[in-house]
């Protein structure tokens, strides 16, 4: 396939992340807001008609599909937070169904779900992480005991027929995770395949969705060529997110080792030191996300955007091309970069760079001429 040498820059955009200019529109925002109140409604509706579900992983997948990472993440944090008040060992989850969105978007973002594997894929994954991880977590977070879930009727069947109480416990989990997210992914799937085409147009992974096998393959192979890591804003969330998880551990740890010795000398009570620890975790959590959230605003605002303009602008002048780039509107109606930093020094050189060449190819010209 010919591929043509044209602003390869844009092509980073294109397929690794969500068009940004729509990230933040009010379409996505209102796309947040539904996938929140599914998440928080519909497990609801479940538990009031008795139904060995869960069901509280639809909108924060949905979101992902269709927005990105962080629409998907934004809207599973906001529903975990507000199910915290409720039950506060939900926060301690909450990192699972982070980890759920966010693959969900990087799936989507792959273009994998224009396939029935695609769909398969994110539905093992889901289970892996909410079924067998959910199960471990829940297992020592609920004091080691047997039936803590809604798995409590599959769980206390396969003890009655001679298994421990945790192999039980996790293969009761599992079995109840592959309905609950098989329901989750048809769902996703359903709206992928019912929602306007002009609605879904608006959102930052339209694109992937509306284009062809072989025009995808074009880009996918296009932006290779451009770009083979991961870009300096991922890297920077990417650092910042660890450096605060990390933090946030440690502190965990330090509390925990301290109550278990206040345990031992004064006596307390264990739940109180469970309490304790859940309630500072859970506010790490809401803190940790805050942050990561901010930072990734900052770091976009502050340099992603500038330095795509440059990219841009670079692009822009090997298609225009040299001889007509400074009569040209791209050159006349050119962002321009005023960070006052490093980035602005940069923009300045380039500037200054594109006069020469076209200065110099225009001398040469002239010289042809004569």
């Amino acid at each position: 396939m010919k591929i043509s040498d044209e602003n390869t820059g844009k092509a980073m955009k294109r397929i690794y992340r969500p068009r940004l200019e729509k990230l933040f529109s009010y379409k996505t925002i209102m796309l947040i807001f539904v996938g929140v109140i599914i998440n928080i409604v519909l497990p609801r509706i479940v538990m009031f008609l008795k139904l060995p579900l869960y069901l509280d992983n639809i909108g924060s997948v949905a979101v992902a599909v269709l927005g990105g990472v962080i629409p998907g993440l934004i809207t599973a944090f906001t529903s975990n937070f507000m199910g915290y008040f409720g039950e506060p060992t939900a926060i301690m989850f909450g990192a699972l169904t982070l980890t759920m969105a966010g693959l969900a978007a990087k799936i989507s973002e792959r273009g994998l779900l224009r396939r029935a594997k695609g769909f398969l894929l994110m539905w093992v994954m889901m289970v892996a992480i909410g079924g067998a991880i959910g199960s471990v977590m829940g297992w020592y977070l609920y004091g080691k005991t047997v039936g803590g879930t809604i798995a409590a009727p599959y769980v206390f069947w396969l003890c009655r027929h001679g298994m421990s109480g945790f192999a039980a416990q996790f293969v009761g989990d599992v079995f109840l995770d592959i309905t609950d997210k098989g329901l989750t992914v048809i769902a996703v799937a359903a709206v992928l395949h019912f929602m306007p085409v002009k609605l879904r147009d608006e959102l930052p992974l339209s694109y992937i969705y509306r284009c062809s096998d072989e025009k995808l393959e074009e880009e996918y192979n296009k932006d290779k060529k451009a770009f083979t890591g991961m870009s300096v804003f991922d890297k920077l969330v990417d650092i910042v997110a660890i450096s605060m998880s990390i933090s946030a551990v440690l502190i965990t740890m330090y509390e925990a080792c301290r109550f278990v010795n206040e345990i031992y000398v004064y006596d307390h009570d264990a739940y109180a030191m469970f309490e304790h620890i859940t309630k500072l975790a859970g506010f790490q959590f809401v803190v940790i996300i805050m942050a990561i959230v901010l930072a990734s605003w900052l770091i976009y605002r502050s340099l992603k955007q500038p330095i795509d303009h440059i990219v841009d602008q670079i692009g822009s002048l090997n298609r225009v091309g040299s001889e007509k780039w400074l009569e040209s509107d791209e050159w006349r109606n050119r962002y321009v970069v005023n960070t006052k930093d490093e980035i602005q020094v940069l923009y300045q050189s380039v500037c200054k760079s594109e006069l020469s060449i076209c200065h110099k190819i225009s001398s040469l010209h002239e010289d042809e001429n004569t």
